[in-house]
């Protein structure tokens, strides 16, 4: 019973994360453009690692008001939303969305990588299927293992990013299913080099005969006819 469960949820979220792929290559104007993007998720987030010092933003796409902190000597949070950490420990941040009252337990970690349980799971070797290369993440040089899959996205249209390493890990969102990883990379867009935000989704709660583990690298990929960035569907990984 337990393992047909598990077949039936990893079943939907393969499902949800081909989807998305499909939306945002063949909707791209339904995307929102922004110069800094709102890639988080408070209303589905459950557990968020964040490095000490890091801001992040919680709003995504969602509309949510009256944001708390339980410990803002920890984790303050504006009014907009906005998650500085300022020293390390915990606390619940609370918001409310569609009239109901959602939380989520920020910690603040010298390391966010470190500081999930999850992500020991990531250190192996990863293979793209349809271009046959690898890249292996080793623990202790995450940001290496991220900028090596970053560097064999290829380039689809001029106006896509060509990247070049990752700058910094902001944040790691955990659940019973996996762990996203959100950061900062750098790249050559237009000639000129500068950050763009991404994240990258580890799970294991997926059906696939041949592989244990899923990674799905979310890059910016377009930029509109007014020079502002789309966040676009990037390429799954295997191990």
């Amino acid at each position: 019973m337990k393992k047909r469960e598990s077949g039936r949820r990893v079943g939907y979220l393969c499902a949800l994360l081909a989807g998305l792929a499909v939306v945002l290559f063949l909707n791209v104007n339904r995307v929102q453009a922004a110069e800094s993007l709102a890639l988080f998720s408070f209303e589905n987030a459950k557990d968020l690692k964040v490095g000490k010092g890091e801001k992040i933003d919680l709003t995504g796409d969602v509309k949510a008001t009256g944001w708390k902190s339980s410990n803002p000597k920890v984790v303050k949070v504006s009014k907009k939303g906005v998650v500085s950490a300022l020293k390390t420990g915990k606390a619940v941040v609370s918001a409310k969305i569609n009239g109901k009252k959602k939380e989520c337990q920020v910690t603040v970690a010298k390391d966010a990588v470190k500081a999930s349980s999850y992500l020991k799971k990531a250190y192996r070797t990863w293979e793209c299927p349809e271009s046959g290369k690898k890249a292996e993440i080793k623990s202790g040089k995450f940001l290496d293992g991220l900028k090596n899959i970053l560097l064999n996205i290829e380039k689809q249209n001029d106006d896509d990013v060509e990247y070049k390493s990752c700058k910094k890990i902001t944040a790691v969102e955990e659940d019973e299913s996996g762990a996203t990883v959100y950061f900062e990379a750098t790249g050559v867009l237009n000639g000129k080099e500068r950050s763009f935000p991404c994240t990258a989704v580890f799970t294991d709660d997926y059906e696939y005969e041949k592989y244990d583990y899923a990674l799905m690298m979310q890059p910016v990929l377009w930029i509109t006819d007014e020079g502002k960035l789309l966040y676009g569907a990037g390429s799954f990984w295997y191990a």
